[in-house]
């Protein structure tokens, strides 16, 4: 994966997430299988990396996406679910770039301390296109300052709490 490519899923799988792995364009095309992570997850260097037909089981940890030309694109049929980020960040995707999430791609279960319990963004952008985001604590969105958020299509960001749980 460290070289990237296309990763096709044949059964379920768990990532050791100990060190960054993605440093070139990579693709995971799931077929309906789960990927659970150990550690806390990043997509940096600069890379591009798309998930289709996948669950992504964060397993309590964090996404983290950055550098300067990192984009994630999380496609169709993908969950992400059950996040978590101790403070200060997103439960799901802490995001210095940019981030698409296409049509019929869903972000669950999800737990920040403060706020972007499913996606936070810090001067990066996110592309929301007809996706759901739903059941998070710490609200569904995050977007900081200097920061751009782009929702089209028939997305939707329901049943979403505060940390406070409010």
């Amino acid at each position: 994966i460290k070289k990237g490519g296309d990763v096709y899923l044949t059964q379920d799988a768990e990532l050791d997430c100990s060190e960054h792995f993605f440093s070139a364009k990579t693709r995971i095309y799931g077929n309906g299988k789960t990927i659970k992570l150990n550690n806390t997850f990043h997509v940096d260097l600069n890379c591009e990396m798309a998930l289709y037909d996948v669950t992504l089981d964060l397993n309590q940890y964090s996404m983290v996406v950055s550098g300067a030309k990192t984009v994630l694109t999380i496609g169709k049929g993908t969950t992400v679910k059950n996040g978590f980020a101790n403070n200060g960040g997103a439960a799901i995707m802490y995001v210095n770039r940019k981030i698409i999430m296409e049509e019929g791609a869903l972000i669950t279960d999800c737990k920040a301390q403060y706020g972007g319990g499913g996606i936070r963004t810090h001067q990066g952008t996110f592309e929301m296109k007809g996706v759901k985001i739903t059941n998070c604590t710490g609200a569904g969105v995050m977007a900081d300052a200097g920061s751009t958020f782009i929702v089209s299509g028939d997305a939707t960001i329901t049943g979403n709490v505060k940390a406070d749980g409010t």
